[in-house]
């Protein structure tokens, strides 16, 4: 049997819907539902290690009995975590993981960073996954020309102090920011440890992981706003029109007011939707370098071209210019141009199209969950 737990967030939740297309047998609980104890103990009986369970973002993960042991690991059930986000924001979980859990993550090098510092961790790599609705409409009938779904980075005023540096960490912040924007493909813990190496500078686990954190928090957000304020400006100074549904995009707006229109925040269901009537869907998700966000397979599996950062996997996967376009930030002053070909030409647009659809039709949320019940996921990659 299978259970899969909503807890929160609505993108999330969104997630475990879209998983449980397709499965009927699965039963959707929701950790913060009054009668989410009352449904578990219901199946408390039946629960043993050929159940499955899956969660987004340890939602549901301390469950437990009146005693103070966890149900799910007294159950012996399957218990599959998935992570979409960097897991140093999660250390605290694995350093005390149930006996049962399997921890996925977005991205390849995610699981690098856990089997460096937490090597007992079950960690595996599962990507994304996408969502199809039908009624898309046909590419050269869209109304949306540039479609982003999601927020920016907002603006950060100053970085928090860490005491295992004598100045507090400013040379540290300086370091890790000048070489993670000198190279894109730079992980932020990469840059954490030369810094280390090159001060001769030796840290406990505990302290290196927060000097980790904080530079994930602030460096590399405000590297990350840089960057997508750089794709929106880019294409709004070739006169594309763009359609973003998020928050803390003013800056850039104020510049091309005729060309940027932002609206709020909108649910995951109406990205979908919006999506299936875009020409072109952009995936901004730096950092992102083994790995992909669900913009990708949501363009492709609902009719538009999916124009992205590049990833190790998303090039293992697909071809770009045949499957998928990317855009490189060593190069942003030819992305307008590709953008204003691919709106210009349909023919070429519309084969793109086709063929991202085709390549990208069995990576939906509902394959994902399939792939979990199979154990068909990649092996752990070593640090």
């Amino acid at each position: 049997m299978l259970i899969l737990l909503k807890s929160t967030l609505e993108t999330l939740n969104y997630f475990i819907d879209s998983m449980a297309e397709g499965h009927p047998d699965a039963i959707i609980l929701d950790v913060n539902d009054p009668q989410f104890i009352a449904d578990i103990t219901r199946l408390l009986p039946l629960m043993d290690e050929t159940w499955t369970v899956v969660t987004f973002n340890n939602g549901g993960r301390s469950c437990d009995y009146s005693g103070g042991s966890n149900i799910w690991e007294a159950t012996g059930v399957k218990f599959y975590n998935f992570l979409v986000d960097h897991p140093v924001n999660y250390t605290g979980y694995f350093d005390a993981p149930l006996a049962n859990e399997i921890f996925f993550v977005i991205d390849k090098k995610h699981t690098q960073f856990i089997n460096w510092y937490y090597p007992g961790v079950q960690a595996y790599f599962m990507p994304h996954g996408g969502t199809r609705r039908p009624g898309a409409i046909p590419w050269r009938e869209r109304e949306i020309a540039v479609l982003y779904c999601g927020s920016c980075q907002p603006e950060i005023a100053d970085v928090p102090p860490l005491p295992q540096f004598p100045d507090g960490g400013r040379a540290f912040y300086a370091y890790v920011g000048y070489e993670m924007q000198g190279n894109i493909s730079l992980r932020t813990e990469e840059a954490v440890r030369q810094y280390l190496a090159r001060e001769n500078i030796t840290l406990s686990k505990e302290d290196e992981i927060q000097a980790i954190l904080y530079a994930h928090g602030t460096v590399e957000r405000m590297i990350r706003r840089k960057l997508k304020m750089a794709v929106i400006g880019h294409l709004a100074a070739k006169g594309i029109p763009i359609e973003i549904y998020g928050t803390h995009w003013e800056e850039v707006a104020a510049l091309y007011p005729d060309l940027i229109n932002v609206h709020e925040r909108v649910s995951s269901d109406e990205c979908v939707r919006l999506a299936a009537n875009a020409k072109i869907y952009l995936n901004l998700s730096t950092y992102y370098l083994d790995g992909t966000h669900e913009r990708v397979y949501i363009a492709m599996q609902n009719g538009a071209i999916c124009l992205t950062e590049q990833s190790h996997y998303l090039i293992e996967k697909f071809e770009h210019g045949r499957d998928i376009v990317f855009l490189d930030y060593s190069q942003l002053d030819v992305l307008g141009d590709d953008v204003l070909f691919l709106l210009t030409h349909p023919d070429e647009a519309e084969a793109i199209v086709a063929s991202g659809q085709a390549r990208a039709a069995h990576s939906t949320w509902s394959d994902r969950l399939d792939d979990i019940i199979h154990g068909t996921y990649d092996p752990p990659t070593t640090p």
